[in-house]
């Protein structure tokens, strides 16, 4: 077998290092450990010049790989302006065939068998790479601690154009024992809902504002220039999302909103006694970046999640709270609205418990494979293996097999979680 790994070669919001990251931290472990357990499988790594800079500087050795293609920012640029009108061409799926012949160019005539992209859209191979089975990647469920590291690979593509978007009415609808409902209710109760009731968040004054009204939720704000974001929604920036949600969801709803981290904030002295008197609901506190993880830290607080395309709507739904996510991104088809307009009191107390419970059992046993699946080599080649023979089937449970009994899943992640990163 012949793997090719894809890192994001072109330099994106102005971090040349942060695939490095991705390469070493993530999918380096995976790499590391088929070459040690199945040498015979032939590795290939394509990354661009500021990952392999940062390679060089920490003596990186790519963990054995056996081939290393470095792509400068002055041959992407004869193909694309920047690196976010090549990210949306690419995952428009536009004309891109000079850029697949650049790639199969630079790869010297290897020939995979599976292309693991992480986190990067990709040009149709199918002319160099009749063969290949094309897997996107990127975290999972959850990636912070308290939860262990999950991934997914998925088959078609990310975001919306992602298998669990294709599919999301029958991974809605799939069946499970009463005992296997239990034991996912039981992780809720006795693992992932204590690991917050000691939280910093609990002492805020914030908190007794928010017990002003009558439903909370939370609104995890992401950051705009990157496909994953700009593709998937309308804004410009996210103070463009911020007030459009505001401006469209009753004011008797209280709304926490946070930032993701190691971006420009969006909500700053510049900002914030504007914002605070147009929108009485909102609910936000300086402290926030003071607390690690903090919108996972906020979920007991809350009664559900709006987002674009952030992982906590997928948590919102392992929290068996509604999320609402009304966009063109992998969330759409689990979203309990199909605008935001329809948010309301009396949607979210509609909100019925356990109804995405059949979808977390299938999307933890089929499609998010945690630290064990991902890092355990036969049982990755074994889960890509099945992927590429059975590619064209026509259900989600055909595509992605169960990777273990949902028993042995559950006891697992639990088993990960460090229950005291969030006090």
């Amino acid at each position: 077998m012949k793997i090719l790994y894809y890192f994001e070669p072109w330099i994106e919001l102005a971090k040349p290092h942060m695939r490095y990251f991705n390469l070493k931290d993530q999918l380096g472990p995976q790499i590391r450990a088929i070459k040690n357990a199945c040498p015979e499988v032939e590795i290939m790594v394509i990354i661009g010049e500021g990952t392999a800079h940062k390679c060089a500087f920490e003596n990186y050795d790519y963990d054995k790989c056996d081939y290393v293609v470095e792509i400068k920012q002055q041959d992407l640029k004869k193909l694309y302006p920047n690196y976010l009108e090549a990210s949306k061409s690419l995952y428009y799926k536009q004309d891109n065939h000079d850029y697949a012949d650049f790639l199969a160019q630079e790869t010297c005539g290897f020939i995979p068998d599976v292309v693991i992209s992480f986190l990067a859209p990709l040009p149709d191979m199918s002319t160099a790479w009749p063969d290949a089975l094309t897997l996107y990647a990127e975290f999972g469920i959850f990636s912070r601690k308290p939860y262990p590291k999950s991934y997914y690979f998925d088959v078609a593509g990310m975001f919306y154009q992602s298998s669990i978007s294709q599919y999301a009415s029958e991974i809605l609808n799939s069946r499970y024992s009463s005992e296997e409902i239990f034991r996912l209710n039981r992780l809720r109760n006795e693992t992932i809902f204590p690991s917050c009731q000691n939280s910093v968040i609990g002492t805020l004054p914030l908190k007794l504002k928010a017990e002003q009204f009558q439903c909370n939720l939370l609104l995890p704000l992401q950051f705009s220039g990157y496909f994953g974001f700009d593709c998937c929604a309308p804004y410009v920036d996210q103070f463009d999302y911020l007030t459009n949600v505001f401006d469209t969801i009753p004011s008797n709803i209280g709304i926490f909103v946070t930032e993701h981290d190691g971006w420009p904030k969006v909500i700053t002295h510049h900002n914030i006694h504007y914002l605070e008197d147009k929108y009485p609901n909102l609910l936000w506190s300086p402290e926030f970046s003071n607390i690690s993880a903090v919108s996972q830290a906020l979920m007991p607080l809350v009664d559900g999640v709006i987002t674009v395309s952030s992982s906590m709507g997928l948590q919102s739904m392992l929290w068996d709270k509604p999320v609402f996510s009304p966009w063109q991104s992998h969330l759409k088809g689990f979203s309990f609205v199909d605008s935001l307009g329809e948010i309301s009191i009396d949607n979210i107390r509609s909100y019925q418990t356990g109804y995405y419970d059949a979808a977390i059992l299938t999307l933890l046993s089929r499609y998010y494979l945690i630290e064990d699946i991902t890092y355990d080599a036969r049982k990755f080649i074994a889960f890509i293996t099945h992927l590429y023979h059975n590619r064209q089937a026509q259900s989600f449970i055909e595509l992605y097999p169960q990777t273990d009994s949902i028993m042995t899943i559950i006891d697992s992640v639990e088993s990960k979680f460090t229950c005291n990163s969030l006090l």
